[in-house]
């Protein structure tokens, strides 16, 4: 029979043996244990991934790569839309290094950064590749150390849904400039319109933002409208660029 000593000590272990499997567990999920063979990949996937790998080892910590060694390797894994790869890596001050890595290999690719992702600079549709990083704050360094990076290389079509990543950020491509362009020109026509009819006589018009003054237009002339006010009673002559039509 086993003592109550030596089973509570078996029960200690057991526990500890737990945490460390759940720790390994976790850090599995999130680097991942299988990959795919990298030199399989079209070239320019290749040299994408090549470069990032290098760029992790520069901005790592010295005991990194033990540590890489000991929980398993980068994850690289390719879908109909795109190539990812994903790598946890230690760098204290790393996401500085890692943005300046990038946006090097953006320029070596003949492209244009915004945010975290290089846009071809011949082909304003096409995302050559998208990246996230996130940080996670080290108590014992007082910093941020421990990274995660997500790396996205679309493929032909995949490109669209990074591109509207950006968009939602701010980027603007030619299609969004002509439409708010033409939104304008819409907006300034309609507005002329508007301004014309007031010279009708007749017309209620209201101050922009201020709806509870308002009148009857009795008049035009030199660019003017003759304005009857409704609460005052009395009669103004303004410019119709300061009113609308009411409704």
């Amino acid at each position: 029979m086993i003592s109550t000593q030596f089973q509570k000590v078996l029960n200690i272990l057991s526990v500890k043996k737990s945490k460390y499997i759940i720790l390994i567990i976790i850090v599995f999920h999130l680097i991942g244990c299988a990959s795919i063979d990298i030199s399989k990949l079209p070239d320019n996937e290749r040299n994408i991934i090549d470069y990032t790998q290098q760029m992790i080892k520069r901005v790592s910590f010295a005991g990194d790569a033990a540590l890489k060694s000991l929980f398993g390797k980068e994850k690289v894994d390719t879908y109909k839309d795109y190539t990812y790869f994903a790598a946890r890596f230690g760098s204290k001050n790393g996401h500085m290094a890692v943005h300046k890595e990038f946006n090097r290999l953006c320029k070596q690719k003949k492209g244009k950064i915004y945010q975290t992702a290089c846009i071809a600079n011949n082909d304003e549709l096409k995302v050559i590749y998208y990246y996230e990083l996130f940080e996670s704050y080290n108590k014992y360094t007082n910093s941020n150390t421990s990274m995660l990076l997500k790396l996205y290389i679309p493929k032909n079509i995949g490109s669209m849904v990074y591109l509207n990543k950006i968009r939602t950020l701010g980027y603007k491509i030619q299609i969004d400039i002509a439409k708010k362009n033409q939104d304008a020109l819409e907006k300034q026509a309609a507005r002329d319109k508007e301004i014309k009819q007031m010279s009708n006589v007749g017309t209620k018009v209201c101050k922009p933002k201020l709806s509870y003054i308002s009148g009857w237009v009795e008049g035009a002339a030199n660019g003017k409208i003759q304005i009857r006010l409704y609460l005052e009673n009395k009669i103004i002559w303004d410019s119709p660029h300061n009113w609308r039509i009411c409704g």
